[in-house]
């Protein structure tokens, strides 16, 4: 076999039951839809034409969820730092008064807090669907 071959195959079976999201926006598709969607449409308005009703119910969409994302983003970050800091804290406190709260306690969800902290912070709006339509 193929060092290549046994490498992808060693591969697949380290990752085999993990989960791996789909990157649909890494894809040629969506890179092309989002390149040419304005254009398209303009094209359309020229003609006197447009998209269907559902299609612009989806632009729509798209757009409002941009608009609301960051209030979205806010309002989890502070509910999470709002829980886990105030967590963190109280787990600290009571050391101070009990020695069975153990360090690897509060460090856990320290960690805790900083992934999700990374995760809200790096959070992106994305198309996850597209209906496309071929009318001839």
């Amino acid at each position: 076999m193929p060092h290549a071959a046994a490498a992808r195959m060693a591969t697949r079976e380290r990752d085999a039951g993990r989960y791996q999201r789909h990157r649909s926006e890494q894809t040629l598709l969506y890179r092309i839809v989002d390149e040419c969607y304005p254009a398209f449409a303009a094209h359309l308005a020229e003609q006197g034409r447009e998209l269907p009703g559902y299609v612009q119910r989806e632009e729509a969409g798209e757009h409002k969820a941009g608009e609301q994302m960051p209030a979205i983003l806010a309002a989890a970050h502070e509910r999470a730092r709002h829980t886990l800091l105030g967590e963190i804290h109280r787990l600290k406190a009571l050391r101070r008064i009990n020695p069975n709260v153990r360090d690897a306690e509060i460090h856990a969800l320290e960690r805790h807090w900083q992934a999700v902290n990374e995760t809200l912070e790096g959070a992106r709006l994305r198309l996850e669907a597209l209906r496309v339509l071929v009318v001839t």
